[in-house]
């Protein structure tokens, strides 16, 4: 693993206290998340595999995806954040509670958002969700171990929260 500079900040990072604070509602700047996704995933012809490069804790941008992907694999650096994406796969009780998203991007599509469409895009997700993954910007495979190619690439605020310096942050992106 590589050493980074903002390790010491993330060490302390709490996964469930991060979601309570900027997903415990919807709100406007979320919406404007899921009804990005919305429109993008619906415009996109079905693929194969998406990853998700840097999820956080987060889920919301594979929601709209589901339907149009046949593979998704999350990944994040802090293992924190891999906890609460297993805990959410695994549907155990003290996951955190992505209904309302789920429940919004449905309505971003167009859909109704009826307690059984909720159920079943999650379970859609759920089931095809088919890695939880470390990642590191860093690296020369940022994925390592992971030898095969996506045909989609979604990573929201990555580089930004993995460093501070601009010289840095565009280098992470080029390894995307």
């Amino acid at each position: 693993m590589s050493t980074h500079p903002l390790a010491s900040i993330w060490a302390s990072f709490n996964a469930r206290t991060y979601l309570q604070e900027y997903y415990g509602d919807v709100g406007a700047e979320n919406l404007a998340y899921l009804q990005f996704f919305a429109r993008r995933f619906a415009a996109l012809p079905p693929q194969n595999t998406l990853l998700d490069f840097g999820s956080g804790p987060t889920i919301y941008s594979v929601i709209s995806a589901a339907p149009r992907v046949a593979r998704i694999v999350l990944s994040d650096y802090l293992a924190a954040n891999r906890a609460e994406l297993t805990l959410w796969h695994e549907n155990h009780p003290q996951a955190f509670n992505w209904q309302p998203f789920v429940a919004t991007a449905l309505g971003c599509e167009g859909l109704e958002a009826t307690p059984a469409a909720i159920a079943q895009r999650i379970a859609e997700i759920q089931q095809k969700i088919v890695a939880i993954r470390f990642c590191d910007a860093a690296l020369d495979q940022p994925l390592p171990g992971w030898e095969e190619r996506f045909d989609v690439l979604v990573s929201n605020s990555c580089a930004d929260a993995a460093t501070n310096d601009r010289t840095t942050w565009q280098q992470y992106l080029k390894t995307f």
